[in-house]
């Protein structure tokens, strides 16, 4: 007894055409790990301490960003937003954020499986007509 073979192997021409698809496939997958991996965490450190920190008119400091694509989770270690030197306004030592992705698809809307904020430090000043951070309402 033997059975047919799918008709999609019966034909070389079509089967060529399967091979290029599953490498193209497998090629996008490598560039979007490689990409997460590699240019997202330092794109971000970059954005974070030079657009943001002038949309802010404050140097910001960050250690490490990190990205895992496959969890879509976020590690921010050791920020700190400058207000005098040796005393931030805001910092902190990781904060680590947990998208949640499978209940984010299928309930259309961003749910988070976890979120970590280690070792807060938040410096709040008034002075004689504003606050430490007022510059920075004022800008936004």
């Amino acid at each position: 007894m033997s059975f047919p073979l799918p008709s999609f192997l019966q034909s070389p021409k079509q089967w060529r055409w399967y091979r290029w698809l599953l490498s193209a496939l497998v090629l996008l997958y490598c560039v979007y790990i490689a990409l997460a991996y590699l240019y997202v965490p330092g794109k971000l450190k970059d954005v974070v301490q030079t657009d943001v920190a002038q949309l802010l008119g404050r140097d910001i400091s960050v250690e490490r960003i990190a990205f895992n694509p496959f969890a879509l989770s976020l590690t921010v270690e050791k920020f700190s937003l400058a207000d005098r030197p040796q005393q931030p306004l805001l910092a902190w030592q990781r904060f680590f954020v947990d998208f949640d992705a499978w209940a984010s698809l299928f309930g259309w809307q961003i749910k988070l499986g976890g979120l970590q904020l280690d070792a807060p430090q938040i410096t709040l000043e008034q002075r004689k007509q504003d606050f430490n951070f007022s510059d920075i309402v004022q800008r936004l």
